[in-house]
C-alpha cells in the first residue's frame, strides 16, 4: 500500500562511518535498500512528498535538499549512489546542519508541510567526544524546527 496525498518535508539522516559495516558488510546497503523502500510508498513532488539527505561520518554534509529531486526515479538512483565514508560518527553534526540548513528558510522545505526526520545510526556519536551534551541540544532543535517552534535569527 502506498501513501497519497500527503505533504510532507521528508529528511534521512544517514550515518555513513566505519562501524555500520563492521559486523556486517552489507549493513550500509541494507540502510540504502531502507530509505528506498520507505522513499517507494510516497508521491515524489513540489507539491506531494519532497526528500533531502544529510550524510555523516566524520563530517557531516547536505547530500541534497528539499527541491533538488522532484521525481521518485531519480531520487531512487540518487540514494542508491551515496558514497561510504568509513570514518568516525558525528552525529551531533548531521542534527545540526538538519535545522540550520535542511529546515531553514529559503532552502526548500515548505511552509505547513508536515516535517519528519529520519535518523538512521548504529550508535553513539564519538565526535565532537563522546556522549557530547551537544548531540542532544541539536536534536531538541531539529525537534523545536520540525514543530515550527524555532525562529530564525
Amino acid at each position: 500500500m502506498s501513501v497519497s496525498d500527503c505533504w510532507l518535508d521528508l529528511n534521512f539522516v544517514v550515518d555513513s562511518s566505519g562501524s555500520i559495516n563492521e559486523h556486517d558488510p552489507t549493513n550500509y546497503d541494507k540502510q540504502l535498500e531502507f530509505i528506498v523502500d520507505v522513499v517507494n510508498e510516497f508521491t515524489i513532488g513540489p507539491n506531494d512528498v519532497q526528500v533531502a539527505l544529510v550524510l555523516f561520518s566524520l563530517e557531516a554534509m547536505v547530500e541534497w535538499g528539499f527541491t533538488k529531486y522532484q521525481d521518485k526515479d531519480s531520487l531512487v538512483d540518487a540514494i542508491r549512489n551515496l558514497r561510504y565514508l568509513k570514518s568516525w560518527t558525528n552525529l551531533n553534526d548531521a542534527l545540526f546542519l538538519t535545522h540550520s540548513e535542511v529546515y531553514a528558510p529559503g532552502n526548500g522545505a515548505r511552509e505547513g508541510a508536515l516535517r519528519a526526520t529520519i535518523i538512521l545510526t548504529d550508535g553513539v556519536d564519538n565526535i565532537p567526544e563522546e556522549g557530547t551534551p551537544l548531540t542532544l541540544e541539536n536534536a531538541e532543535q531539529c525537534k523545536m524546527t520540525a514543530s515550527g517552534s524555532l525562529q530564525s535569527a
